[in-house]
């Protein structure tokens, strides 16, 4: 009797069916959110996991959120963190929101205003209304020489980022990082 192959989601990266990351992404958030496919969370875990880990910022951002919600996974507040970090520093604005709250909250992470406050106004410079109206109520709790050293810490991420557009999650294709495998040299 012949093997019965794998269903293709449980091995996504050496899947003929699935030869780009935006495709990994747009599958993986299709069974999170219940479009066209019953909600999966595992599966779309799996699925962003291969996207995240070929670079896609998209999915990093989005398996970030399933580490911190417990959706598939455990409840993983210091992955989620990292997958976080791993989408800002590709300049998805939502990752360097999600950054901001965690180092705000303390969830995850250590609780460290400088760094909240400079994430924060990473995401604000690039957009972000919430980053914005969430920079104004992380000053009320600093000092101004804290003030002083997480702007400097904002200009060093910026600088860091360069001059790239922000990553937006509503293009799907916009979210590949600058070295991505499927992008075109």
């Amino acid at each position: 009797m012949p093997a019965v192959p794998a269903p293709a989601w449980r091995a996504p990266p050496r899947s003929a069916e699935f030869p780009d990351t935006d495709r990994l992404f747009r599958l993986g958030h299709a069974y999170r959110q219940g479009t066209g496919v019953p909600v999966d969370d595992r599966k779309a875990v799996e699925l962003f996991s291969a996207a995240a880990e070929r670079g896609h910022a998209a999915a990093q951002y989005y398996l970030g959120l399933m580490y911190a919600e417990g959706r598939g996974v455990p409840e993983e507040l210091e992955v989620a963190v990292h997958w976080f970090e791993q989408a800002a520093r590709q300049n998805l604005v939502e990752g360097q929101f999600y950054l901001c709250l965690s180092y705000a909250l303390g969830r995850g992470v250590a609780r460290d205003r400088v760094t909240a406050y400079a994430w924060c106004r990473t995401a604000e410079k690039r957009g972000s209304q919430d980053a914005k109206e969430s920079l104004v109520e992380i000053s009320k709790l600093m000092r101004r020489r804290e003030i002083k050293k997480a702007e400097q810490l904002a200009a060093s991420i910026a600088e860091s980022l360069g001059a790239r557009p922000p990553v937006l999650l509503d293009t799907p294709s916009s979210a590949r990082g600058e070295n991505h495998p499927d992008s075109p040299s």
